[in-house]
């Protein structure tokens, strides 16, 4: 079974909780606005507290929100200055999480 999340869909916290607790990895397609998206942050944190296996696929077009992992590292660096009063230990976790998956190949 397959949960397709689109920041256009209107699923609230509690969907997106339940949806993941029920699953067996998380794949995490990779770009600029990723790290920008509120819901996707959502996940990611939801996703490390439950302790999914993270896959991340990195997009390296920029014609399709593509970064190289030196551009993602500059990104989530730049996310994090603009919004570390706003995120709590949990969030900030489970970006550094991301970060090294995305940038290392790491768990």
């Amino acid at each position: 079974k397959i949960y397709l999340d689109d920041d256009d869909m209107e699923d609230d916290d509690e969907e997106i909780e339940g949806q993941l607790d029920q699953a067996t990895a998380v794949l995490v397609f990779l770009t600029s606005e990723y790290v920008g998206s509120r819901k996707c942050m959502h996940e990611l944190t939801t996703a490390w507290r439950l302790q999914k296996p993270l896959i991340v696929v990195r997009e390296a077009d920029s014609q399709h929100g593509g970064l190289s992992a030196k551009a993602f590292e500059a990104e989530v660096e730049l996310h994090v200055a603009r919004h570390l009063k706003g995120m709590n230990e949990e969030e900030q976790a489970a970006l550094a999480w991301l970060q090294n998956a995305a940038i290392y190949g790491e768990r």
